[in-house]
Formats: structure tokens, C-alpha cells, sequence
């Protein structure tokens, strides 16, 4: 089972219902299409603090990511409502430490294949990177 969140805009809240995330994850359209064979588990719905915030000093927004690293989620779906300042938000989320995570599962992956006397694993563990569905 994939583990997944979706980040959608603080500002769209105001006029968006988030329904087309939710039908998107639930019908497996657009980026959620890859989970169209498996079971997802939508860890966590959040947004961001507005864009004139500075995701890397807002200490809300460090609480929120703290919060969120410790899902151990598989992807991190960004909305379309957020792509104007989706790539910052990317950058600022990897200077945040999600990339460590990352390193992290790949480590204890290789560790439990170690230990069950594995050469290979599936579902292969893929990084979490890019966070956005294609």
C-alpha cells in the first residue's frame, strides 16, 4: 500500500472544495493513474501558508513538515492550484530535510533485504522525488 499526501494552495481554499484532488485519487486519474492497481492510503491533506511566506523560516510551516516527515510517505502530490510556486516549494522542502527521509527508507530497505537474505524486493523503493505526479 503507497502511503500518500496532497499539498494543495492556502489561497485556492477560498474557492475550491478540493473535490477534484479527491476524484482524481478515487477515479486513479492524472498523476494518481500510477496507483491504479494498488491500495493507497491518503496519510495526510495540507496546505501551504501563503506565498508571501518563507516556507524555510515560517515556523507553522516547520511544525507542518516535521508533522509530515513522520508519515513516512511515499509521494507528496502537489495540486495544480500550487504549480505557480510549486518548484520553490519543492527546493524549500528538500532543504528541509524530506530528501533525508528518503535516504533513509532506502537505507532501512537495503538493511531488511540484508537481513531476509534478499537480492531483490517489490514494490522496488523508489525515491519519493520527484513529491508531484507527472
Amino acid at each position: 500500500m503507497k502511503r500518500i499526501a496532497i499539498l494543495s494552495c492556502l489561497k485556492a481554499t477560498a474557492v475550491c472544495s478540493s473535490a477534484g484532488c479527491f476524484s482524481a485519487l478515487n477515479q486513479r486519474r492524472q498523476s494518481f493513474a500510477a496507483y491504479k492497481d494498488e491500495a493507497v492510503e491518503l496519510a495526510a491533506f495540507f496546505h501551504c501558508n501563503g506565498c508571501c511566506c518563507n516556507l524555510e523560516t515560517d515556523d507553522e510551516y516547520k511544525q507542518k513538515m516535521d508533522r509530515i516527515k513522520t508519515l513516512a510517505l511515499d509521494t507528496v502530490h502537489i495540486g495544480k492550484c500550487t504549480i505557480t510556486n510549486g518548484n520553490e516549494a519543492i527546493a524549500q522542502m528538500d532543504r528541509m530535510g524530506m530528501a533525508q527521509i528518503d535516504a533513509w527508507k532506502n537505507e532501512r530497505f537495503q538493511e531488511n533485504k540484508k537481513k531476509l537474505n534478499l537480492e531483490f524486493a517489490w514494490p522496488r523503493n523508489d525515491p519519493i522525488w520527484p513529491w508531484y505526479g507527472k
